[in-house]
């Protein structure tokens, strides 16, 4: 008997014309650019109203691998979801506890960094904005 599943596999973005090809490119990087955009805006929300000070004292109380396997398991059911949700909507909310995921993770170095900045420059945030503007 013949497996009438093969026939419904979706054809790879690779192997459309170049149309779809380059819609799927631009979709990409749209949502990647969408991506870095809501981290900015949660890390600029959690440093502007003072919720970045105790989670990364929390962060940096707790032993390290704790926050990484928390940070690994966030990663893998994201990437799952994502890769096995039927519903855009899905799709979204796992890139969506993705980023949120990654900005938490980041709040102790910028922390670290915005401390540096004021003990090196008399003002908090000038080694991340120079990092920013450099990269």
């Amino acid at each position: 008997m013949e497996n009438n599943s093969t026939f419904l596999q979706p054809i790879p973005v690779a192997q459309q014309d170049v149309n779809v090809r380059s819609r799927f490119i631009m979709q990409t990087y749209n949502h990647l650019f969408g991506a870095i955009a809501l981290f900015t805006l949660i890390e600029i929300a959690l440093f502007k109203s003072g919720w970045a000070d105790p989670i990364a004292k929390f962060m940096l109380s707790v032993h390290w691998l704790f926050i990484l396997g928390a940070f690994m398991i966030v990663g893998w059911f994201s990437s799952r979801a994502a890769a096995t949700a039927k519903s855009l909507g899905s799709q979204y909310l796992a890139l969506l506890a993705f980023v949120v995921a990654e900005a938490l993770i980041f709040v102790p170095l910028l922390y670290w960094a915005n401390k540096q900045s004021f003990e090196q420059f008399g003002e908090p945030g000038t080694i991340i904005t120079r990092a920013a503007g450099t990269t």
